[in-house]
């Protein structure tokens, strides 16, 4: 078997990965290191913390550190099934949400590799059916949300039924074709999942292949990636599929049964912690790439500012270390991957309760591994019962055209502004009627009148902006 597997690595990308395989079948057996005192204590502290995460009882998580080539730490946590009492188990295929969006990045490059497009290319030229806007939109623009287009993803609890049936891609685009840019492009950093929607379909037009063959051919079977696939039923139909859940009032319910093709390549691959340790391996040695210098390049705007967002990753810094990292958040699933290049250490968490700050826990575990720990997220939540004295309209103070609404969705608080249609941020509970949002990095805190309701609400984001809430 392993040799068959070998010279399919040959024949897809020559005798270099002959090594890379090694590697691979040789870490993958071995899932402890000889660890240093120091290091030993870290997985204890590890250990301890993923323990009060993910209780035994809650839906939990599956979750992977390696250093320099070796898995030093795997290890399930929590409930797969509530009703049944199934654990959740290391082989377990879950929804790796946002972190899809770095095989749809290095799957466009593998294609500008292979000169069947260039970065400068305009959409237009793969997907005409996208109406030419007032400035030019590149590949490289949905590469590095700059290109201007808004989020596509705003379905509220209505439209939920939508999210269960197949849509072909054009049903999607076509929801947000017509709308007009938020700005012009390369001049703003927007995270948008339509830039990745729309690189997905590209894919499919300039392949000839559907976006999940081109990733079993180009990705998943080439790098052993077994158990990986383009949603549950497209290629990996026998996948064991824990539940999804959110916490609503005060209890864990089961999310709606989606389809990927809702997020398609923005956020639709499903895969295991061990697939994911493959591809990152991979992806870092150069063997899925020529170079992967296109991924590790920070991305400047015309003004000379950097936006912090790679092809795929966000590029920050961990304790004076450089990361490449992605989490991700869908219905009742949440996922994060974080890799420090220069220490070589891999975290891959996958867990099957939405909206668990899994980027925040996999920071604190790569800096436990680093050495240089950080204080650990308390992962703090508040029932949306809870959460219903913040909802409501606000109107900024300064200026009365400018409204904001504040909407619970699923057990999350969200923000949402009617004049920019589809902008939404979800913001996450720091106590005492404080909430933040790292995705604009901004910090809201809530007042509160003599009678004990909302009055306004104040958000700090390179300065202080108050919002009244208006009377229904």
């Amino acid at each position: 078997m392993k040799l068959i597997i070998i010279n399919n690595y040959v024949r897809m990308f020559g005798l270099k990965t002959l090594f890379f395989l090694l590697l691979v079948f040789t870490f993958q057996e071995t899932c402890a290191q000889k660890l240093s005192k120091k290091g030993k204590k870290a997985i204890d502290r590890i250990e301890s913390y993923l323990l009060k995460e993910f209780p035994s009882d809650e839906p939990g998580a599956v979750v992977l550190i390696a250093q320099k080539g070796e898995i030093i730490y795997k290890k399930a946590f929590g409930i797969s099934n509530l009703e049944t009492n199934e654990n959740l188990a290391l082989e377990d295929v879950l929804p790796i949400a946002s972190m899809t969006k770095q095989f749809t990045a290095v799957s466009i490059l593998k294609l500008v590799e292979e000169d069947k497009l260039s970065l400068t290319d305009s959409i237009q030229k793969y997907i005409p059916e996208f109406p030419s806007k007032k400035h030019k939109i590149t590949i490289e623009n949905l590469l590095t949300q700059t290109s201007g287009i808004r989020e596509y993803f705003d379905v509220d609890e209505s439209e939920y039924h939508l999210l269960t049936k197949h849509h072909h891609p054009l049903e999607i685009i076509e929801y947000f074709k017509n709308d007009p840019l938020e700005f012009e492009p390369n001049t703003q950093y927007q995270y948008s999942n339509s830039n990745y929607f729309l690189l997905g379909f590209i894919i499919e037009r300039v392949s000839g292949k559907s976006y999940g063959e081109y990733l079993e051919k180009v990705i998943f079977s080439p790098l052993n990636m077994l158990q990986s696939s383009y949603w549950y039923s497209i290629n990996n139909p026998n996948a064991k599929q824990p539940i999804g859940y959110q916490y609503v009032s005060g209890n864990f319910k089961p999310t709606i049964a989606v389809d990927g093709s809702i997020w398609y390549s923005s956020g639709g691959i499903t895969s295991t912690v061990d697939d994911l340790y493959n591809w990152n391996l991979a992806l870092f040695n150069d063997m899925l790439l020529n170079s992967n210098e296109l991924l590790k390049k920070g991305i400047l705007l015309k003004n000379g500012e950097s936006t912090g967002y790679s092809f795929g990753f966000f590029i920050k810094d961990l304790q004076g270390s450089v990361t490449f990292q992605h989490g991700g958040n869908l219905y009742g699933y949440s996922s994060s991957g974080l890799y420090l290049p220069k220490e070589d250490i891999y975290v891959a968490i996958l867990s099957n309760r939405g909206f668990k700050p899994t980027e925040d826990i996999a920071n604190y575990l790569g800096s436990e591994i680093l050495g240089k720990p950080i204080k650990p997220s308390k992962g703090l939540f508040i029932d949306s019962d809870k959460l219903e004295k913040y909802t409501g309209t606000y109107q900024l103070s300064s200026d009365k055209n400018r409204i904001m609404k504040v909407l619970i969705v699923a057990d999350r608080l969200v923000l949402s502004f009617p004049e920019q249609k589809g902008a939404e941020v979800d913001v996450l509970p720091l106590g005492n009627h404080k909430f933040e949002s790292k995705k604009v990095n901004a910090v809201l805190e809530f007042l509160i009148d003599d009678g004990g309701n909302i009055k306004s609400l104040i958000a700090e984001q390179e300065g202080k902006t108050e919002w009244i809430k208006i009377p229904e």
